[in-house]
């Protein structure tokens, strides 16, 4: 169907635009002047319009993702490393020991300890009421104190000790839930409270800078659950110095000697640092503003040859014309604006063509995002100013050129 339309499109367009010629202008030979400048206004603006969109797409992209880059997490992950055991479900507490013994062996290890979920990959869980009907969704990690100190948590307010199965909530958390010193708890579970709250910690995010988390009714929330006898920890969380390369290699080494020892295999643990963890979440996006900057590189170098061909083009056919006005009197300086004017003008018309484009194209990109910047409307002045600049750039050496020639020599030519 497709090839269909486009065949019928490329026979029809041409037959239309041959059958409004004049035949005079073609015995004259000017309907050769009238249909290059028709199609060459259309070829400038369209050309015009798609590089403006492109820049200002590759400018907000790139502030998109430095702005995803730099999101505050609330903690640190600077030099922070997860290791995923393999021990499953058998002696995974004395294995653990081990394991954290040699990693703190290690000089390229500073501290190490068991947990269960950091807040980069956080689970869920429900909050009820008395009638037992969800209200909101607990973005909860297991952490103990260690991990929470090697994080950089900043405990605010404390309530009670720490002990397991308590959670530490957030202070967005404390004010949903209305938790305080004479009420640390909140949810309802067969009668008695759900969540026993140990303290409140400075706001933190959870989950990548992607993540869009969203529960039934009232949102989620964070906190911090103090790990339990219950709990499986099936991650070290490890605090490394110096360098990466060289302390990923010796702690890879360290558990897969620890693995031999404890089940007798000598087995691989994955092992990643949060930072290559978070970075790892925006690649696909990386990869598109990349790929989006490549088209337009190409779309500007061609849309530059474009301006300069038919400035050429242009500056042949109008030689006389410039030759007559500068014998009359004209500066060259009014030559060369005579001859760049059209397509400076052509430019500004696919200026006010490209900004809504760019607008909807703008805002269609960025709605995808649940930490997104606010509308950069600079971007739409830097791209225009950039578009009218490209268009000067190009045309205006030949212009010169042309204006510059001896008025004498262009009439004798002709």
């Amino acid at each position: 169907m497709a090839y269909l339309v486009i065949s019928l499109l490329s026979g029809l367009f041409p037959a239309i635009v041959v059958s409004r010629f004049n035949p005079i202008d073609v015995v004259k030979g000017t309907i050769r002047l009238r249909s290059k400048m028709w199609f060459s206004k259309i070829f400038i603006v369209a050309q015009s319009v798609i590089s403006m969109s492109l820049v200002v797409m590759a400018i907000t992209m790139m502030l998109q993702m430095r702005h995803l880059a730099n999101i505050p997490l609330g903690y640190q992950t600077k030099d922070i490393l997860c290791v995923s055991t393999t021990f499953g479900f058998d002696n995974v507490d004395v294995r653990n020991v081990a394991l954290i013994a040699r990693l703190k062996s290690l000089p390229e290890v500073e501290e190490a300890t068991a947990i269960g979920n950091n807040p980069v990959i956080s689970f869920a869980n429900g909050v009820h009421d008395e009638k037992g009907e969800n209200l909101a969704f607990l973005r909860l990690s297991v952490l103990d104190s260690i991990a929470m100190k090697m994080m950089g948590f900043k405990v605010l307010e404390r309530y009670s000790d720490p002990t397991p199965g308590k959670i530490w909530v957030s202070e967005e958390a404390k004010r949903t839930f209305g938790v305080s010193s004479k009420k640390p708890y909140f949810g309802n579970r067969e009668g008695k409270p759900e969540y026993e709250v140990c303290g409140v910690v400075k706001d933190f995010h959870c989950g990548d800078a992607l993540d869009e988390f969203k529960s039934d009714k009232f949102g989620n929330h964070n906190a911090i659950r103090v790990p339990s006898n219950h709990d499986v920890l099936w991650t070290i969380l490890v605090k490394t110095r110096g360098d990466h390369a060289q302390a990923l290699s010796a702690i890879q080494s360290a558990c897969k000697q620890v693995a031999k020892e404890q089940l007798g295999v000598p087995t691989d643990m994955d092992t990643e640092y949060l930072d290559d963890t978070l970075a790892d979440a925006l690649k696909e996006k990386h990869n598109m503003m990349v790929l989006i900057i490549t088209f337009m590189g190409i779309s500007i170098l061609i849309s530059a040859l474009g301006l300069f061909g038919m400035s050429v083009y242009y500056g042949n056919q109008q030689r006389r014309q410039i030759a007559l006005r500068k014998v009359m009197g004209a500066s060259v300086t009014d030559a060369a604006w005579q001859l760049s004017k059209r397509f400076l003008i052509t430019s500004c018309v696919a200026v006010v063509i490209a900004i809504p484009l760019c607008v909807k194209l703008m805002q269609e990109y960025l709605i995808g995002f649940k930490y997104r910047i606010d509308f950069p409307w600079w971007t739409l002045v830097a791209g225009a100013i950039f578009t009218l600049l490209l268009a000067l750039v190009s045309v205006f050496s030949y212009t010169l050129r042309t204006a510059l020639e001896n008025p004498i020599d262009s009439i004798k030519m002709e």
